[in-house]
């Protein structure tokens, strides 16, 4: 696989999930070295408007992993996704993490 610029994944990714297609995004993503946060955003994001919010808080972790310091938009999804799961402990360890990471408070977090 050729290696694309962070924006042309992006808007690949973004257009594969607008489709409701769960695997292609993730095996485009997965195959390609071009990572940035906006990529992992898109992705966590993606899962949670499509109902995927296991696959949510799995990204968010990956992301980590990977290197990337979750913004603003990152928890604010991944918050969203602990309320739909309830599951109130990852939800009272990321408020812990916005917290202590002084992650700037908006109407989304």
């Amino acid at each position: 696989m050729p290696e694309w610029s962070f924006f042309v994944l992006y808007l690949m990714v973004y257009g594969y999930f607008k489709k409701r297609d769960m695997e292609q995004p993730k095996s485009i993503f997965e195959r390609n070295k071009v990572r940035n946060l906006v990529n992992w955003n898109s992705r966590i994001s993606s899962y949670c408007q499509n109902g995927l919010f296991d696959e949510a808080l799995d990204a968010f972790a990956k992301t980590q992993l990977d290197g990337f310091k979750p913004d603003e938009v990152s928890y604010a999804s991944v918050v969203s996704a602990c309320a739909q799961l309830g599951t109130l402990d990852t939800g009272n360890e990321l408020h812990s993490m916005i917290i202590q990471k002084r992650i700037k408070l908006n109407q989304f977090i």
